[in-house]
């Protein structure tokens, strides 16, 4: 959960994902931004990754690349 502000500053999910990650770079992104990311070690969350989706299948290349392409330039937060 994060301030709507903060996440259209951020630049919103990046529509260059096919079909996950977008959320791991948003965090990512965050942290750049100097935000603190809060860890809460006894909350439980059911997170159905892909149950709504037609096309069930695994991280595309794609994506893969992408996130992998942002970490390649953003080495300084990870």
């Amino acid at each position: 959960m994060i301030p709507r502000a903060l996440f259209e500053t951020i630049g919103g999910f990046n529509p260059a994902y096919e079909r996950c990650l977008e959320d791991v770079e948003l965090n990512l992104m965050c942290i750049k931004n100097q935000k603190i990311n809060y860890w809460v070690g006894n909350a439980v969350c059911y997170h159905f990754e892909s149950q709504t989706r037609q096309d069930k299948g695994m991280i595309t290349r794609n994506d893969y690349e992408t996130l992998v392409r942002f970490l390649e330039n953003n080495q300084a937060i990870v």
